[in-house]
């Protein structure tokens, strides 16, 4: 479902709130800013719709407390995706025209790709000529298929739902603002830590059905048709160069591999031996990324963590991008004990 929609409605119901859980649910979502949530997949279909953080929100819908607009105005943040604004914002996107595709009394257009070698955000408009199908939805999903240049299956859609092959991650936002019109806008944004799509130059997208989710998850009408496109992901974006990051100092604990921003996004990837380092396997949540002052803490997005002889393996995904530019960033990893392990880097010249 769109939780940001759910979550929204369930808000505005009249209902007192105790301040002690109100004060609780601010932490939870400051938590969750700060880089709570790891998508832990387990098998080579992962399903894309069971993610960590549903879990958490769909326990706060049960609690259908009226929270106020502090906590309304973490959910926002916590829905938006800071790296596809700041390459935006800095004109790496790519503007999509005359490719409005029409069937089953939808037309849907694709209007924008933000394509990035780990991250790739695409927006669409769907007009409907029968406004009324719109009435009381909630919320709206595809049921589509994605292959890159290569015919891989990036992601895709069998009878059991959405999957992915290469355990690439799958994010959905969508604007119900104009829907009395028969106007729907959304935005999907793929993402990658473990290097699957950073070569794709193009991709088909077969768009099988729209699912449209009427005031609860029970309530679902689907549409069939055939909305196909050809996506070239680089036709007149701006090049932009990756910033490479290296360690100031080695700890003898941590085996450093790489961490490269991009127009997106940052990817860390490093081993470490977490008996050594007294750190417990729940490290996804006692680590954050920093400027050099500890003054910024860039928010956590997707990762993948694997155990290995003496630790584990992490590619850890976060919202810094190539356009903050920083000289010197920092690692704080914090240990059983509640000490603070820093890890220093620098440009790579």
């Amino acid at each position: 479902m769109d939780i940001d929609k759910k979550i929204k409605d369930k808000l505005s119901e009249k209902e007192s709130i105790p301040e002690g859980i109100l004060e609780k649910v601010n932490d939870a979502f400051g938590e969750i800013r700060n880089g709570e949530e790891i998508n832990r997949n387990k098998k080579s279909k992962s399903k894309i719709n069971k993610k960590i953080v549903a879990s958490f929100i769909g326990a706060c819908l049960i609690l259908s407390f009226s929270i106020g607009p502090k906590v309304l105005a973490s959910i926002e943040e916590f829905l938006k995706d800071r790296g596809i604004q700041k390459a935006k914002s800095n004109g790496y996107v790519q503007e999509m025209l005359d490719n409005e595709v029409k069937d089953n009394g939808i037309s849907i257009k694709v209007n924008e790709i933000i394509p990035d070698k780990n991250k790739i955000g695409i927006s669409f408009t769907l007009n409907f000529d029968d406004a009324d199908k719109l009435n009381d939805v909630s919320g709206l999903r595809f049921g589509f298929n994605i292959k890159d240049n290569n015919d891989r299956v990036i992601l895709g859609k069998d009878e059991e739902g959405m999957y992915s092959p290469y355990f690439t991650g799958l994010e959905w936002n969508i604007d119900l603002v104009n829907a009395e019109s028969g106007e729907i806008k959304c935005d999907l944004i793929i993402t990658d830590t473990k290097s699957i799509i950073e070569d794709i130059k193009s991709m088909s997208l077969e768009i099988v059905d729209i699912a449209l989710y009427k005031n609860n998850a029970d309530s679902i009408e689907k549409i069939n048709g055939n909305w196909n496109y050809e996506l070239d992901l680089y036709d007149g974006v701006t090049n932009v160069e990756s910033i490479d990051y290296v360690l100031e100092e080695e700890n003898e604990n941590i085996k450093f591999d790489s961490m490269v921003s991009s127009a997106t996004n940052t990817i860390v990837k490093m081993d470490i031996n977490i008996e050594a380092l007294k750190v417990d396997e729940n490290i996804v949540n006692k680590m954050i990324l920093t400027d050099e002052n500890e003054s910024n803490i860039y928010k956590f997005t997707n990762g993948n963590m694997e155990n290995i002889d003496g630790g584990v393996r992490i590619a850890f995904m976060y919202d810094l991008t190539t356009f903050d530019n920083l000289d010197k960033v920092k690692i704080i990893i914090k240990d059983i004990n509640g000490e603070d392990i820093k890890i220093n880097l620098r440009k790579e010249i």
